[in-house]
This record gives C-alpha cells, sequence and structure tokens, in this order.
C-alpha cells in the first residue's frame, strides 16, 4: 500500500477491515476487525494476522481510506490461512510493548530489587489478548518443575497469595494465540530476606474475617452494644454532637431525583457543580441518622435514614444519577448507601431489605463495570473512579453473604490493591 496526503487520525485512515459472516448466502454480520495503517509515501508492505470468530463462514475483506482526507492505494493482497510462526510473530508484537503514560509499567522492573514478598507482577495489556498466565521462576529457563505457572488471568496485575524464597527470581507472561503458546520476554529482579511480607489473601481468607451478622462495616454487635452502653459516659463528647446534627435532619424535604446534565460544556459544568453541593448534604444526613441509630438505639434516626435510603431506590440507575453520567450522584450513593443500609438493618422489614439489596448491589455492579472498562488494572490514573475503590470494597463487604456476584467484586478489588 501506499499513500498520499492523508491526515493522521486515531480509529481512521488506511484501513484493512475483516467482516465475518455465518453464512455465505446472506450478510449473517457476526464481527468486524480492522488493522490501520500509518501513511506511507512508498509502496510499503504490511501482514496481519485476524483471529477467526466461532460461527465463522465467509469473509468480506475490505480495503478502505476509513474517514479521512487523502488517498490510498492498494496492491497484491493475499490472504491465506496463518502458519504456527506467523502467528506466533504476530502475537509476539503485542507483547512487551512500551507503556503510554497513562498506563501502570511493567513490575519488578529488570534488575528491581522489590521491597514486598511477595511482589505484584503487573504488564502493559496486549490488544485483543483476554485472558493471560503468568509464570515466575528462580530457574532463568522456566523449567517445568521449577516454574510456577498461574493460568486464566484477566487483567493484567497478578499478585501471589503465598510467600515466595528469598533471592533472584524471573518472571514473564504471555497467552495462549489458538493452541500457541506466546511468551513475553524475561525479566528478572531480586526478592531480599529483608522484604516485607504481603501476600495477596484467598477469597476464602478474606470471607472468613466478614462476619455474618449486622451491622459488619465499621461496627460489630458487640461494639454496638458497647458504644451505647457509654454514650453519655465515657463517649459523651463524641456521641452528643453526632446527635444533635441528627435531629435537625429528621423530616427535611426528599432530595428530588437529578435531571440530566445540559450538553453545552459550561452549562453542563455548573449543573455537575450545583448537584453534588445539594446532593451531598441530604446523602450525609442519611448517614448521620444512621450513625446516631448507632450511637443511640433511638428508631426516629433509623427511620430518618430508611426513609431517605427507599427514596434512593426508586431513582433510574441508568438515568441521570448514572455513574457514566453524573459519577458525583452515583458516587454518593455508592459511598453512604451500603453503610447506612448495615447500619439500620435491624429494623428493616424484610421487604425494605430485599429492595435496598436489589439496587444498590445494581449500583455497586454499574461502577464494577466501569472499572473494568477503564480497565483500571492498567490505566488507574483517575480522580473519581479511584475514589470509588474504597467504597466498593466497603459495598462488597456488606453485601459478600447475600448478594453473589459481590464475592466476585472483592476478588477484583483486592486483586488491584495488592
Amino acid at each position: 500500500y501506499r499513500t498520499e496526503g492523508l491526515a493522521v487520525r486515531s480509529g481512521a485512515g488506511a484501513c484493512l477491515r475483516m467482516t465475518y459472516l455465518g453464512s455465505t448466502q446472506t450478510y449473517d454480520f457476526l464481527s468486524d476487525q480492522r488493522h490501520f495503517l500509518p501513511p506511507a509515501e512508498n509502496w510499503t508492505p504490511f501482514h496481519a494476522i485476524f483471529p477467526t470468530p466461532a460461527g465463522a463462514k465467509s469473509v468480506v475483506v475490505e480495503l478502505l481510506n476509513f474517514f479521512v482526507p487523502g488517498t490510498v492505494w492498494w496492491d497484491d493482497l493475499v490472504v491465506h490461512p496463518a502458519t504456527d510462526a506467523e502467528v506466533i510473530q504476530a502475537m509476539s508484537a503485542r507483547l512487551d510493548q512500551a507503556p503510554t503514560d497513562d498506563e501502570i509499567p511493567y513490575r519488578p522492573e529488570e534488575g528491581d530489587t522489590v521491597s514486598v514478598n511477595p511482589p505484584a507482577f503487573t504488564w502493559v495489556p496486549a490488544p485483543g489478548v483476554k485472558s493471560y498466565f503468568v509464570q515466575y521462576s528462580q530457574d532463568p529457563t522456566f523449567a517445568a518443575g521449577a516454574t510456577t505457572t498461574v493460568h486464566d488471568l484477566s487483567l493484567s496485575v497478578y499478585t501471589p497469595t503465598e510467600l515466595i524464597r528469598p533471592g533472584k527470581w524471573y518472571w514473564r507472561y504471555g497467552f495462549d494465540a489458538g493452541g500457541t503458546v506466546v511468551t513475553s520476554k524475561s525479566r528478572s529482579f531480586v526478592l531480599p530476606a529483608t522484604a516485607v511480607p504481603y501476600p495477596r489473601p484467598t477469597m476464602e481468607a478474606a470471607l472468613a474475617k466478614i462476619p455474618s451478622v449486622r451491622p459488619r462495616i465499621y461496627f460489630t454487635p458487640e461494639s454496638v452494644a458497647q458504644i451505647r452502653a457509654e454514650a453519655q459516659g465515657a463517649l459523651k463528647s463524641l456521641a452528643d454532637p453526632v446527635v444533635r446534627a441528627a435531629e435537625k435532619q429528621i423530616g427535611l424535604p426528599l432530595y428530588p431525583e437529578p435531571k440530566w446534565l445540559p450538553k453545552d460544556p459550561q452549562e453542563r459544568s455548573k449543573a455537575y457543580l450545583l448537584s453534588f453541593q445539594t446532593m451531598r448534604p441530604f446523602t450525609a444526613g442519611m448517614e448521620t441518622c444512621a450513625l446516631a441509630y448507632i450511637v443511640t438505639g433511638d428508631r426516629r434516626f433509623a427511620e430518618e435514614a430508611r426513609r431517605r435510603l427507599l427514596h434512593f431506590s426508586t431513582w433510574d440507575i441508568e438515568g441521570p444519577s448514572g455513574v457514566r453520567h453524573d459519577d458525583e450522584a452515583a458516587m454518593d450513593i455508592v459511598m453512604r448507601g451500603p453503610r447506612t443500609f448495615d447500619w439500620i438493618y435491624d429494623t428493616l422489614s424484610e421487604a425494605d431489605r430485599k429492595t435496598c439489596t436489589d439496587f444498590l448491589c445494581k449500583r455497586l455492579a454499574q461502577v464494577n463495570r466501569l472499572h473494568r472498562d477503564m480497565p483500571f488494572d492498567s490505566r488507574p490514573y483517575s480522580s473519581h473512579p479511584g475514589r470509588m475503590i474504597g467504597f466498593m470494597v466497603e459495598g462488597t463487604i456488606v453485601f459478600a453473604h447475600e448478594w453473589p456476584e459481590a464475592t466476585t467484586w472483592l476478588d477484583y478489588y483486592l486483586r488491584l490493591l495488592w
């Protein structure tokens, strides 16, 4: 191919598009894959490997100038089944790519001396790869008997759950390309005997530490009894301000469900600021009332917290308060909602518990999907998603024994934190 006057734009320009169909007779679209090429003034050879999706019966090959000014010439295109050598060569090019400014780099880097045992292994995601393996060994050849291999990793980070021996180690990552194993280059690191023990907890160990009774976040039934017993004694200076603040919240108007933010950037910024400035006091008041119930056992406070929590259950989770539209509103509910639910749980009816569990877990699922889509494991440098990590850990603890997906979320966030 060659080009003339071709504008440079991400996701545009000289493009080979492979459109896979589930039929040889009709346009039964399955998927398409695109391979973009940089501008080239002279005739330039190229090759690309495309994995064929399951169920494909035919493919439409298109040579395009994809939506930019300029001209592209094509010649001598050949399509054939890829050989093993071609697959390995193409797939290997996806590994060991340099991280961009917003990506976590390779860790441990070549020659690093690490400070924790075991270290976290991180790598730059390879385009199109959904499942990785990671290997670590004290043998530079990665002999099978001396190597630990962990398969089926969907994230580009892995921390072992067991300590490893001090000394010099080697690690690499890779993936299975349709039966052909492709590995990155080897990186070495030194683990000193003085490294701080910090293995990632297994899910079994983590779940065993989460009480099945409530409250379970910040408080336990035992600590609640102690606080109430001492609220007018040793803890009076701490308890009284909470109670006074909660008294002021009882019976205040319910905060209305937010409207869609304006499309104009300046007006959107103003509305966004006004939204969280006015909503935060309402959600904070809900949590304050729940905390006052913890302190005093006065059901008036629990009832006010319940009134607000059930009000949030009527909001459209995919609407204006959704995390992808107004993340401040969504974040406030995800932060304070599970705490409130946990603290007033014993005052709620079974119907209320079901309603609150359902809408709060759907909110948590929405934030978890945001993190995975970023993906946060390789691109974590964003303010609000970073703040949400802690709230998600709290939420997964609150629902760990009641909502099946909560354990999957907790496992995901423990992998990020370790």
